[in-house]
């Protein structure tokens, strides 16, 4: 079986991405409300209607990757890593070991979501890209956010890289926004799932999951 793993909210009960902007806010004094509206106003001129996706890092814009990758791992050590699900780490191990394909895919930024790969031993991440230019971020992603319809298609791609197909796979994910990725899967499951998504699994008979509980993905 493929199985695909969505991680804000379902391997971890927060955003990554939210984790991490705080983080930036209190250890790096360029980082600010101020400078963040600013930087999406200036991705606002370069594209109007401004786009979501390509507002989305605009707090990183100007900063230079060694000095994000040394937060994101201060960052990880100190207040992601701890609120890992430990019920979603027994799970990935045990289907690792019944030999499932596991993959995360993500709309975090990628520097984040490689810690919880590497943390997990995941070798297979699909998540946001942030743009770079001569070593510093520019506040943008260099390809189409890994959202909604999005994540679809960023999957297919994987399959077919792979020489897999949609048989036999598993979705997870929390957000009416993963909609699309469970009513594509063979096997979807709603974890912790917001009230929208919460009434779609009930309305398809979905598994709905919460996992604060030691044994919630037991059934997988």
């Amino acid at each position: 079986m493929t199985i695909l793993w969505d991680i804000d909210g379902t391997i971890l009960p927060s955003s990554l991405e939210r984790h991490f902007f705080a983080y930036l806010r209190k250890h790096h004094s360029s980082v600010s409300l101020l400078t963040t509206a600013g930087a999406m106003f200036r991705n606002s001129l370069v594209q109007w209607p401004p786009s979501w996706y390509r507002m989305k890092l605009a707090y990183l814009r100007g900063l230079t990757v060694d000095d994000v990758e040394y937060r994101v791992d201060r960052c990880w050590e100190e207040v992601i890593q701890p609120t890992i699900f430990p019920s979603a780490v027994a799970a990935i191990h045990r289907l690792r070991k019944k030999g499932s394909r596991q993959v995360l895919l993500t709309g975090a930024p990628r520097m984040l979501a490689e810690r919880v790969a590497a943390y997990l031993d995941l070798a297979d991440l699909i998540a946001a890209e942030p743009e770079i230019d001569n070593g510093a971020f520019t506040g943008g992603v260099a390809a189409p956010h890994p959202r909604g319809q999005r994540k679809v298609e960023y999957a297919e791609q994987w399959l077919r890289l792979h020489g897999l197909s949609w048989d036999n796979t598993m979705a997870l994910g929390n957000h009416y926004d993963d909609r699309f990725l469970l009513e594509r899967v063979t096997h979807p499951v709603a974890v912790n799932p917001d009230r929208r998504l919460t009434n779609l699994a009930r309305e398809n008979g979905w598994p709905v999951v919460d996992p604060s509980r030691p044994d919630a993905f037991v059934d997988l």
